[in-house]
């Protein structure tokens, strides 16, 4: 191809992208497929992804162990036993070609095409993917799009595909965009593939029938759901066949809400009830309602309605939320419900701090968590008719063959438009209700989907037969509503890490509920941190695993991830060196509690004493109403940082590493509040900042750079001190930095 067919060719490109209108949307129901693209098949192989070992990386293969596992003949490890799928298909037409095609109205061609970005952008990607002039020149006569997508499932289960399409011209590869593979349920590519058309109506025979069947099977098979896992070498029998499960009575709520009669439920005493109504709630089960209460709710149990509740009363008396949650007990087969405004005394701190204490046995005894996600209130309901959502690109319907030439189906190819965040995934309390649950029907946005320790499903979308993940595999369907088992291969650091990252995200109706609303999470954490011989402390937010020398270091040095969302909390619910005395997102330094390098080290930072005023004295992981932590630690007044030669003093936003060379102090202010008290006390040269300290926890060396890390320091009248951020220093390891000559004080955080 000479320069005037380049041309040639990108202005054709360029005219299409100016000229060529959005196609309709499609659906399912009518999908795309046209004269220019229908030809262009899905060739389906098959491949071994346990060849070679991930252990051993040997080609000796495996032997079958019990159903799901294999034994590497190298190595002898169990592994669970793994099948892998290839989706390809090479489209047809040359890039000059699907040009005209997508002119002439291919829906496919076109959506390829217009994701290529403009000419500019397409000659610039082509550049930095490495094409040369020939791959360039014969781009019109020869490029071509192209799929390749693996999948791989457990012991041969359908599974789903996800990649990115291709434009190839002889060996360089531009990659163009993200597209999935669905197909519908009657077509014979469902036994490959398990993304489905969305089911918008929860409340239909379809949603109900999905509902019991994922309850049914997990109930009856899933090994892995019938406790909780507390490590990773707590693996059960995937897929067994099971005794029937029962509750243990000791597990079971204080009250729950007899929904068999829905004209006369009953609120039951348990605590008090005969020992033959607890062995029936035993054998029966009980489901969990995980809801946003969105404001003061209609019916609550207090000690002015309690005799009304036990004596019985009307479903229609309860906001919609909840009555939509008899609905579902009863649909599902059940009898008892536990509500927390329903089951716990509102009007009672005793009543409330002591079931509060066992809300994580609550949702991880629980048959089931029924979880309101799409409902903003509690009088809304959530067993509404969804809105099918629109997608982005498709569906493009393509054939499916096998390597033998067999037609197996079809592929349709689309690109999901991103879900809303759900509205319980923005609320404070709901986060412990879903991590500590071990099944979860999820009423989301878009449809209801289900996630237990085993298994994740969607009625329809991308996941809906019941597919299996690997143990401590961190894949959920709705983000943010998932079994704190999905972190279990996970260091327990890293488990509190994620979770707390999510948590401060969130907003809380009562803000006081800061850590009474993690209370039970932490509680869990603290069980398998014991299990793991980790020595674990908690001081009022700070997860600390003393057997770990740098982990109160890497506790205390928090910091925000976006400052203009953060703010001190107007009444006292924490410590100042608590993240729980902030509303707002923040970052952890997990990264330094796993390096034992000597070069990497903490400070000799002595914990001389600590001591915490409890709200409730019965929930010692529940909220405070006072603390100090005493350290005895290298502290350096900041006006003397300010003054000394040659050292830039610089405000970010985020901590950096050690590659980040740099010379100097980076503070990282907590909120604007800080950043511009910070501000002043540089801009005055230190003149007002003598009550202005930095506190070492941490120094680094790493080549020829040290690194120091710590806390920023405000010293009030009565000798007190009060975090304001967080401070990295850069300096050569060989020349004289602020904190060389430190000596070491005691200072009182408070």
């Amino acid at each position: 191809m000479d320069h005037g067919e380049i041309g040639h060719l990108f202005g054709d490109f360029h005219q299409l992208l100016q000229t060529q209108t959005p196609p309709r949307p499609f659906t399912f129901a009518e999908p795309h497929s046209c004269e220019h693209c229908r030809d262009d098949c899905f060739q389906l192989d098959e491949q071994d992804p346990m060849t070679p070992c991930r252990f051993c990386r040997s080609d000796d293969g495996h032997t079958t162990t019990s159903p799901g596992y294999v034994s590497c003949k190298g190595c002898g490890t169990v592994q669970e036993k793994l099948f892998g799928r290839i989706f390809s298909v090479t489209f047809r037409h040359a890039f000059s070609d699907a040009i005209a095609a997508a002119r002439s109205g291919c829906a496919l061609y076109g959506y390829l095409i217009h994701s290529l970005g403009s000419v500019d952008d397409l000659l610039l990607r082509m550049k930095d993917a490495g094409f040369d002039r020939e791959a360039v020149e014969s781009l019109g006569t020869s490029g071509k799009f192209s799929i390749y997508a693996a999948e791989i499932t457990l012991d041969g289960t359908p599974g789903s595909f996800s990649t990115e399409a291709r434009l190839t011209s002889g060996s360089s590869v531009l990659y163009v965009q993200r597209l999935q593979g669905w197909t519908t349920a009657d077509d014979p590519a469902s036994k490959y593939l398990i993304g489905r058309p969305y089911e918008p109506d929860v409340d239909s025979d379809a949603s109900w029938h999905f509902a019991r069947r994922c309850l049914n099977i997990c109930r009856e098979q899933h090994g892995l759901c019938r406790g909780r896992l507390m490590d990773t070498s707590d693996v059960r029998d995937r897929r067994v066949t099971l005794v029937k499960e029962s509750t243990s009575v000791a597990d079971i709520p204080s009250r729950l809400l007899d929904v068999q009669n829905e004209d006369s439920i009953r609120l039951v005493e348990l605590k008090h009830a005969p020992h033959g109504e607890k062995l029936l709630a035993s054998s029966l089960g009980f489901a969990a309602l995980s809801y946003c209460w969105g404001g003061q709710q209609s019916v609550t149990l207090t000690r002015a309605l309690k005799r009304h509740l036990l004596d019985g009363f009307s479903k229609s008396e309860l906001p919609k939320t909840i009555q939509d949650a008899v609905r579902t007990v009863k649909k599902l087969g059940l009898r008892y419900l536990w509500v927390d405004a329903l089951c716990i005394e509102q009007d009672s701190d005793e009543d409330k701090a002591a079931e509060i204490g066992r809300m994580a046995t609550y949702y991880g005894s629980a048959t089931v968590t029924i979880c309101a996600a799409a409902a903003l209130r509690s009088e809304q309901g959530f067993l509404f008719r969804r809105k099918v959502p629109s997608f982005e690109a498709g569906p493009f319907r393509l054939a499916l063959f096998n390597k033998n030439g067999a037609n197996e189906g079809h592929v349709y190819m689309l690109k999901d438009s991103e879900a809303p965040p759900e509205h319980t995934t923005t609320r404070g309390w709901t986060m412990q209700e879903s991590l500590l649950s071990r099944r979860i029907l999820v009423y989301a946005d878009r449809q209801l989907y289900w996630v237990c320790n085993t298994s994740t499903a969607g009625c329809n979308s991308s996941e809906p037969p019941l597919v299996d993940k690997a143990v401590g595999s961190a894949r959920w369907l709705v983000d943010g509503i998932y079994p704190i088992e999905a972190l279990i291969t996970r260091p327990t650091y890293n488990q509190w890490s994620v979770s707390l990252r999510n948590y401060t995200t969130r907003h809380l109706g009562v803000p006081g509920d800061k850590l009474l609303a993690i209370s039970s999470l932490v509680a869990h954490l603290m069980e398998i941190a014991k299990k793991r011989k980790e020595d674990p402390v908690y001081i009022a937010g700070l997860f600390v695993l003393t057997a770990d020398e740098t982990s109160l270091h890497s506790q205390l040095l928090w910091h925000a991830s976006d400052r203009t969302k953060m703010c001190r909390a107007s009444a006292y619910r924490a410590p100042s060196w608590s993240w729980a005395a902030m509303d707002g997102p923040i970052m952890t330094s997990q990264s330094r509690m796993t390096n034992k390098s000597p070069v990497h080290r903490p400070e000799e930072i002595a914990v001389i004493h600590s001591h915490i005023d409890l709200v409730y004295q019965n929930l010692p992981l529940g909220s405070v109403k006072g603390g100090s932590l005493t350290i005895h630690a290298k502290r350096r007044r900041f006006s003397e940082c300010i003054n000394f030669p040659n050292l830039p003093i610089t405000i970010r936003g985020a901590l950096r590493g050690l590659t980040d060379v740099g010379h100097g102090i980076d503070l990282l202010p907590d909120t604007d509040d800080d950043l511009r008290n910070v501000q002043h006390v540089i801009r005055v040269g230190g003149a007002s900042g003598s009550d202005l300290f930095l506190i070492i926890l941490f120094s680094f060396v790493d080549k020829s750079v040290r690194l120091s890390e710590g806390l920023v320091v405000s010293w009030n009248n009565s000798g007190d001190m009060t975090r304001v951020g967080v401070f990295q220093s850069f300096e050569s390891k060989d020349s004289k930095f602020p904190f060389q000559d430190c000596d070491t004080a005691l200072s009182r955080l408070v």
